[in-house]
């Protein structure tokens, strides 16, 4: 299945790749962290359009998680039944 987006050339980070970024960093790829906040304070309208993305983001994943989901559960009821035809 290809990459879901709202927008040609949107790249969206693999959940993994968020995963290790936030690991690394710290906070989500894309947001200001705490020391750039302290410094530079904070842009509310800016900071609205990061959260929206961020959502956006989330939606994307739990689309593709549910499409991952549907076709897991289309499989288990196939095997199910070629099971059942190899039991008989």
């Amino acid at each position: 299945m290809g990459r879901l987006c709202f927008k040609p050339g949107y790249e969206l980070k693999t959940l993994p790749e968020t995963e290790a970024f936030i690991l690394e960093n710290g906070h989500l790829p894309g947001v200001p962290n705490e020391k750039e906040i302290k410094e530079d304070g904070l842009d509310l309208g800016e900071m609205q359009r990061i959260q929206m993305e961020k959502i956006e983001e989330m939606y994307l994943h739990m689309i593709e998680m549910n499409n991952q989901i549907l076709d897991l559960k289309k499989e288990v009821s196939q095997l199910k039944e070629e099971n059942s035809q190899l039991k008989k």
